[in-house]
């Protein structure tokens, strides 16, 4: 059964200024603080088709990415097509969308995802994978908010408004 976990922050910033950070894609550690080093694999260093890997905080677990949608100012989803030390996905792809609002930019990111196993993968959904994915969807978005508002690298130890994330999982 397919998952999703939604999750909006505010982010006092022009919307042209919070895509600079979603876009470099390369170096979303800059501002992920589940990520300790992510580098582009690609050629290309954005846009449709570039790849990335990231090594996470977790379990010393990494994942590859790539883009498969880009407007540019407005969104970018991202599938993951492969890792070390992950949850058996079936699919797994995240979505930003951007929305000049007063005050700022409201940021919303959206995971999505499918676990392999049937009935196991559904326990292994309720045992770890939500509680991970839901906290590590809280912490990006808390950490692009503090990048982008202090221009700040955001570091192990870094405190992030986490409690500024709204949060939904269906």
């Amino acid at each position: 059964m397919a998952r999703e976990i939604n999750g909006e922050v505010l982010i006092e910033a022009s919307k042209e200024r919070v895509w600079e950070s979603v876009a470099d894609f390369g170096n979303t550690y800059l501002w992920n603080p589940s990520v300790t080093h992510s580098r582009s694999t690609s050629d290309a260093p954005s846009g449709i088709g570039a790849t990335r890997h990231c090594d996470l905080t977790i379990s010393k677990a990494s994942i590859e990415e790539r883009v498969v949608d880009w407007v540019e100012n407005e969104q970018l989803r991202v599938e993951i097509f492969g890792g070390r030390r992950t949850p058996p996905f079936k699919e797994a792809w995240g979505r930003f969308t951007l929305e000049e609002v007063p005050g700022g930019t409201l940021t919303k990111l959206q995971l999505h995802y499918e676990l392999k196993g049937g009935i196991l993968g559904g326990l292994i959904d309720r045992l770890m994978v939500r509680r991970q994915y839901g906290k590590g969807l809280k912490l990006a978005l808390a950490g692009l908010k503090y990048h982008v508002e202090t221009g700040d690298l955001v570091e192990k130890g870094t405190r992030v408004p986490v409690d500024e994330v709204t949060l939904a999982i269906a």
